[in-house]
């Protein structure tokens, strides 16, 4: 009777072991493989070929927007609507100025919002205009923080880890 219950001991140290080790391997092989998790691990072999938009918010009240898309990605005039600002005030379009070269296009808005008004979203249609494009990097400045992040159309949110 000893040996036996030595013998269920045993085997239940060795189940718990190999439910151990499954768990590891499963969540090893998840995290090295998940695209959107570990971005950080495949942006620098993509970055020439990803569109950045760059958005800066003064205490005084100007919203700057600096869009630039790789070559290839658009043909011809830069339509209506690539993506919105939400902010707590309505902002004024006070310039816009768009630029291609052989490198790509770079668009710049420049918009007057009043001062002391903050951000609240960013509105993206992009990709459903340019479906060549899988990728965007923003950065965004406020008098209150600066963030750096990616849009990718295979991703649900937005991608924070990029170092």
């Amino acid at each position: 009777m000893l040996k036996h219950v030595i013998k269920l001991n045993i085997n239940g140290f060795r189940i718990t072991l190999l439910v151990a080790f499954l768990c590891v391997g499963a969540c090893s092989q998840s995290e090295g493989n998940d695209y959107c998790r570990n971005h950080y691990q495949f942006h620098a072999a993509h970055i020439d070929d990803i569109g950045r938009l760059t958005v800066d918010l003064t205490s005084d009240g100007v919203l700057s927007r600096r869009l630039e898309l790789p070559n290839g990605i658009v043909d011809g005039e830069l339509p209506d609507g690539i993506f919105g600002l939400q902010t707590e005030i309505e902002c004024t379009t006070t310039d816009v100025a768009v630029d291609s070269s052989n490198s790509g296009l770079v668009a710049k808005f420049e918009s007057q919002c009043g001062e002391g008004n903050r951000l609240q979203q960013l509105d993206v249609s992009i990709f459903d205009l340019f479906p060549e494009l899988d990728e965007i990097e923003v950065m965004m400045t406020t008098p209150v923080t600066q963030k750096r992040f990616v849009i990718n159309r295979q991703c649900a949110a937005p991608v924070f880890r990029l170092d």
